[in-house]
């Protein structure tokens, strides 16, 4: 990190940040070091590059001119984060500082930054080289074909719990929203509800837990999870009378 006590010189605070995509934009602080008294105005320039992520489609370019007035320690550079829809995986691009004026220098290790932007598109974990589904009856821990009703079942109504195992599943500020969708071969489409989530820091994988609706038609199904609006791949299941 950018050390305030250094001679004058001026950076930003991190030589790498993370951002995940969702997140309307990213604050990066620039720091200037040493007496910020008596040495009159101070002003640097900045710009964005890219990298594997790509201006007006992974983020929006800025540059410009900061200024530092006497007295001042730090200002702030807001970069927009675009949220694509696109599974992609992380990309990144940077921010580079220039052309400082007054009595600074730029500081050697950080007058750059990378900017990873981890994807937030989930995916459906699905068998090797194929779009079934890995899913489990979450009362029974059996694989498909999945009745539509499940006895004994964790709740009164019997009908049948699914999970599924999905990846690059984020919670942000606030909790997003999530939509399963299923699709017959008749291409009808039914919601699957969902009853809850499950996050572990021991795997690379977050559980859907969604309940079978009485109207669903049986024989394979085509499912989708939304997350923001975001869609994942499409994995089959099978579902039998």
């Amino acid at each position: 990190d950018f050390d305030l006590k250094s001679a004058n010189n001026i950076g930003l605070s991190n030589p790498t940040v993370t951002v995940v995509e969702g997140q309307p934009s990213l604050q990066i602080s620039v720091f200037r070091g040493g007496n910020c008294c008596g040495v009159g105005p101070i002003t640097v320039n900045y710009a964005t590059a890219d990298g594997t992520a790509k201006a007006g489609l992974d983020y929006t370019a800025v540059s410009g001119t900061l200024d530092f007035p006497e007295g001042t320690f730090s200002r702030t550079i807001t970069i927009p984060i675009i949220d694509d829809l696109l599974r992609e995986g992380a990309e990144q691009f940077s921010i580079t500082l220039s052309n400082p004026t007054g009595e600074v220098d730029l500081a050697a290790s950080n007058s750059s930054t990378v900017v990873t932007i981890a994807d937030n598109e989930v995916r459906l974990f699905t068998e090797a080289d194929s779009d079934r589904a890995l899913a489990l009856n979450t009362a029974t821990l059996l694989v498909e074909p999945f009745s539509l009703t499940t006895v004994p079942n964790f709740s009164p109504d019997q009908r049948t719990r699914i999970s599924l195992f999905v990846e690059d599943l984020r919670v942000h500020q606030t909790f997003p929203t999530i939509v399963v969708d299923a699709m017959d071969a008749q291409q009808n489409h039914f919601q699957l509800p969902l009853e809850a989530v499950a996050f572990s820091s021991f795997f690379p994988f977050q559980i859907l837990i969604v309940r079978l609706p009485e109207n669903l038609s049986t024989g394979t199904l085509f499912v989708t999870v939304s997350v923001n609006g975001g869609l994942s791949n499409t994995a089959r299941i099978s579902v039998k009378p």
